[in-house]
C-alpha cells in the first residue's frame, strides 16, 4: 500500500508568455486507511512562496480530512473536507447505499451464483466472493445474486467464490475462479456457478487364487480425461481406499504403475468411474490384483 507520487507543474503568462509559477505535489499513503498531501509553490512574479499539507482518512463509506496552506506574507488558511457517493443497488432489500469512491469512476460487477445441477440452476444465497484474494462484503441474495461496486478501472481483476461461505462442505466453484478488467460507470455481468462434488470407495484385492485378501499400503490412483492424477491415497489395513472432493466427470481408476512394478503385480483392468453432476457416494468399487 506505500504508493507515493510526486508531480511538478509550471504556469506560464499568455501575454506576455512568462513563466509564473513553479509548484511540486508529494502525495500517497501512510497506511490502508490514511493518505498525505504535501506540497509547494513559487510564485516568481511576486517571489511569494505557498506550502501546503494534508491529510484524509477513509472510514467505511465516507472519506473526510484536513488541508492546511501558509503563505510567505502570513496568510494561513485550514479546511476540512468530507466526501462520499450514492448509488443505487436494486438486488438488496434496501437498493440505496453510500460508497467510499465517486461511483461514476469505479467499476461494478454483478455476480450470479447457482448450484448447476445438470438440469436445472439452483440459486445459492450468502455466497461470498473474494476480489483480488481479499473477501468482499457483499453476499449473494436468495436470487443468487451479488452487486459488487468500488472496483478500480482499467486493471485486470480476478474474482471467486470463498469457499469458506458455501454452506455445504460437498460444494467446489466451477470454474474455480475468472478474470475480467471493469471499466468506469459500467458493470459487468458474471456467473459464477457451484458444483456438487462426488465421493468413492471400495478395496483392492490380492487374488491369490483359491483366496483373496486385501492389500495394505498400496497407492491408489484417479486420472481425468487427459491421464492427470487429481487425487491419490493409500490403502489401509484391509485394502481399504477413499476419494473425496471429486468434480463431475469421466474417470480412470487405477494402482499405481510405480507400485505393481515394487511388488511384482498387474492389475485386471483399470475401471472407468464417472461422477454425475448431482455427486454422490459410490462404494464397494473392487480392485483385482495378481502376482506376475
Amino acid at each position: 500500500m506505500r504508493d507515493y507520487r510526486l508531480q511538478g507543474n509550471l504556469g506560464y503568462d499568455i501575454n506576455p508568455f512568462d513563466l509564473e509559477t513553479v509548484s511540486a505535489d508529494l502525495s500517497g499513503y501512510l497506511n490502508a486507511d490514511h493518505r498525505f498531501n504535501l506540497g509547494f509553490t513559487r510564485n516568481l512574479d511576486r517571489s511569494e512562496n505557498t506550502y501546503s499539507a494534508g491529510i484524509v482518512q477513509d472510514v467505511d463509506y465516507y472519506s473526510w480530512g484536513i488541508n492546511t496552506s501558509y503563505r510567505d506574507d502570513g496568510d494561513f488558511t485550514v479546511a476540512v473536507s468530507f466526501s462520499t457517493s450514492f448509488g443505487r443497488d436494486d438486488f438488496k432489500e434496501d437498493p440505496y447505499h453510500l460508497a467510499l469512491g465517486p461511483s461514476a469512476r469505479e467499476g461494478a460487477v454483478l455476480v450470479t451464483s447457482y448450484l448447476d445441477t445438470g438440469e436445472e440452476k439452483k440459486p445459492v444465497e450468502a455466497v461470498a466472493f473474494k476480489i483480488n484474494g481479499r473477501t468482499a462484503d457483499v453476499r449473494t441474495n436468495e436470487n443468487g445474486k451479488a452487486f459488487i461496486y468500488g472496483l478500480r478501472p482499467d486493471l485486470k481483476t480476478d474474482i471467486a467464490i470463498d469457499l469458506e461461505s458455501l454452506t455445504d462442505p460437498f460444494l467446489v466453484s466451477d470454474p474455480e475462479g475468472v478474470s475480467f478488467v471493469p471499466r468506469a460507470g459500467q458493470t459487468f455481468y458474471l456467473e459464477l456457478p457451484v458444483i456438487m462434488t462426488g465421493e468413492l470407495g471400495g478395496y483392492v484385492y490380492l487374488d491369490r487364487g483359491e483366496s483373496t485378501s486385501g492389500i495394505r499400503n498400496i497407492e491408489v490412483q484417479l486420472l481425468d480425461s487427459e491421464n492427470n492424477v487429481v487425487r491419490s491415497t493409500l490403502t489401509a489395513y484391509d485394502g481399504y481406499f477413499y476419494l473425496a472432493e471429486l468434480r463431475p466427470g469421466n474417470y480412470l481408476l487405477r494402482i499405481s504403475p510405480e507400485a505393481l512394478a515394487r511388488r511384482e503385480l498387474v492389475e485386471n483392468e483399470v475401471q472407468e468411474i464417472s461422477i454425475p453432476k448431482s455427486g454422490g457416494y459410490l462404494n464397494d468399487l473392487q480392485v483385482i490384483l495378481k502376482r506376475k
